[in-house]
C-alpha cells in the first residue's frame, strides 16, 4: 500500500479471497454432512436477529449498514495483532456462507439462492474481503516493524482513509440493496 493508495497490494486481496472460498467449501461440505445441525445454527442466528423484523426498511438498512461497517472496521484494525483476528473473521464468515449456500440451494433451488445472495453480496463481500486485505497488510507491515525493517502509521492512516472512502460507500450501497431488491427479488419464496 503505497502512501496513495487506500487498499491493500494484490496478493492479500488473493490471499482472502482464497480463505474465503476454502471456508465456504467447508461450510458447503459441512452441511451437506450435517444438515440438522446446520439447520439448527441458522436456525439460532435467525432467531438472534428476530428484533430487526418490526425495523421500518430504512431503520433495516441502518442496522445492516452499522453491523456490517463496525464488523469490517473490527477485522481490519485486529489485523494489527499479526492478521489473526482477521483470518479468523475470514473463515468464520466464509464458512457461514457456505452454510446458508448449501441450505438456501436445497431448500430454494440454485437460481433463487443466486438471486437472494448475488445483488448485495457482490459489494458487501467486496468490502468486507477489502477490508480483510488490508488488515492482513497492516499485520504484515507491523511484523515488519517489529523486526525493526518497516513502519506501520501511515498504512494505518491509509487504511482507515480506505476504509472510509471505498469500503462504507459499498457497504453502504450493500445494505440499500439488501433491504430493497433483495427482499423484493427472494419475497416470492
Amino acid at each position: 500500500m503505497e502512501s496513495e493508495k487506500y487498499i491493500a497490494p494484490a496478493k492479500y486481496i488473493y490471499l482472502v479471497a482464497i480463505v474465503f472460498i476454502m471456508a465456504t467449501i467447508l461450510g458447503i461440505l459441512s452441511a451437506e454432512n450435517n444438515p440438522q445441525t446446520a439447520t439448527q445454527s441458522i436456525r439460532e442466528l435467525s432467531q438472534s436477529l428476530a428484533f430487526t423484523q418490526d425495523f421500518t426498511p430504512i431503520e433495516l438498512t441502518l442496522f445492516i449498514f452499522l453491523n456490517n461497517s463496525i464488523k469490517a472496521l473490527i477485522a481490519m484494525l485486529s489485523g494489527i495483532l499479526l492478521g489473526i483476528f482477521t483470518v479468523l473473521f475470514i473463515i468464520v464468515n466464509g464458512y457461514l456462507i457456505g452454510v446458508i449456500l448449501d441450505l438456501s440451494y436445497v431448500q430454494f433451488g440454485v437460481l433463487k439462492t443466486i438471486i437472494a445472495i448475488l445483488p448485495h453480496g457482490f459489494f458487501e463481500l467486496t468490502a468486507v474481503g477489502l477490508a480483510c486485505a488490508n488488515g492482513l497488510f497492516l499485520g504484515a507491515k507491523l511484523f515488519k516493524k517489529l523486526q525493526g525493517k518497516g513502519r506501520i502509521k501511515a498504512y494505518l492512516q491509509q487504511a482507515i482513509k480506505g476504509f472510509a472512502l471505498i469500503i462504507l460507500p459499498l457497504l453502504f450501497v450493500s445494505a440499500i440493496i439488501e433491504t430493497f431488491i433483495t427482499a423484493f427479488l427472494a419475497g416470492g419464496f
